[in-house]
């Protein structure tokens, strides 16, 4: 089962397509907080799925917009430059691109890329994920599809419409596939080219984190128990592997597993447990240019867990989030914060 769809109807990610809000403040020593979205107007509603930042500072996101509360319009690619919201015509995405197509008989992924990112498209895919960007400059973390040191393409799928699964490598003329008939989530690399991949499990088994070193792969870790998984994975500055782990039967507090880190031996856990994390249900991660990390999760709001151990959180009790829920964080180049609140879109702020 989709890892979403299970919540779909009250896990929607929603913007507004004007940018008409003013920046809103409820705590001084935050500045710079705006809302991307409008509450209660599902004529400017979006299901966001992937969010990236591209060379020039501008946010790009895939979604779908909502014409109301159940009638889905079409799947475009939108972008955010100084504020304003504007669509990207997907058709010309092929110009100055680089187009390449897996096509195999349980489905078909088209591909387009240059230096900085790649577009996925597949048509037999539900409306929320027919469009996902990826970023290639940052290949710490996880996304659905990355290129390896060498240019390779590699992309990880699941077969929940019919598509594809298993994992997939194009060194530039030969398409090679792995354990085809098992779903894949992310991938990422560590600084010596490692490439990192996620499962996403059956309902009867764990997730696992696999390495492949090129020469063969191992299985790094495991999850506790079935129905859990790993929805995303970050490399820090020193090479440490962060990653949260997800309950794929609900996502509150006591759910999932929390915040792991992996130093390439021990793996250490951050829960509600045994530290300052609000909920176990991480699943997002962004790493920023002091180290410090930034944990979207499910029902705990943004965590930020500093480069000197101290832990902060972003909640609807000092910040102007309409929501404790988080479903993506990414950073651009001036080290703003951009976060998706889950069932109402994107919000930005800085420190």
């Amino acid at each position: 089962m989709k890892p979403y769809l299970y919540l779909f109807f009250f896990c929607l990610l929603l913007i507004s397509c004007e940018d008409k809000n003013e920046v809103e403040q409820q705590d001084n020593s935050y500045q710079g907080w705006k809302k991307y979205y409008k509450e209660g107007n599902f004529e400017t509603y979006f299901y966001v799925n992937s969010v990236v930042v591209d060379v020039s500072n501008n946010i790009l996101f895939s979604a779908f917009i909502r014409r109301n509360n159940f009638t889905i319009d079409s799947t475009w690619i939108f972008k955010i430059n100084e504020n304003n919201i504007s669509s990207i015509d997907t058709t010309n995405l092929i110009t100055g691109y680089k187009y390449y197509k897996l096509e195999k008989k349980d489905g078909t992924k088209e591909i387009k890329l240059n230096s900085d990112l790649m577009f996925v498209y597949d048509k037999n895919e539900n409306s929320l994920f027919k469009w996902q960007i990826n970023d290639l400059k940052n290949k710490r973390h996880s996304s659905r599809s990355q290129t390896d040191k060498k240019g390779n393409i590699w992309l990880a799928t699941e077969n929940y419409y019919g598509t594809l699964d298993g994992i997939h490598e194009f060194d530039g003329s030969v398409w090679t596939s792995f354990f085809v008939g098992n779903d894949f989530w992310g991938i990422c690399f560590d600084q010596q080219g490692n490439l990192y991949t996620s499962t996403l499990p059956d309902f009867n088994k764990p997730g696992v984190i696999m390495r492949y070193d090129y020469s063969k792969w191992d299985t790094i870790f495991t999850c506790s128990g079935k129905d859990k998984w790993i929805p995303c994975m970050h490399f820090d500055s020193d090479n440490n592997l962060w990653f949260g782990v997800l309950w794929r039967m609900a996502v509150a507090p006591d759910s999932g597993d929390g915040l792991f880190k992996y130093d390439g031996k021990t793996i250490t856990n951050y829960s509600i447990y045994n530290s300052s994390l609000p909920s176990n249900s991480v699943i997002d991660i962004a790493i920023d240019n002091k180290n410090n990390k930034w944990i979207a999760t499910y029902s705990g709001g943004l965590i930020k867990l500093a480069y000197d151990n101290v832990w902060k959180v972003f909640d609807t009790t000092n910040a102007p989030m309409t929501y404790n829920s988080i479903e993506h964080v990414i950073i651009d180049n001036d080290q703003n914060i951009y976060l998706a609140v889950q069932g109402y879109g994107l919000m930005r702020f800085k420190e």
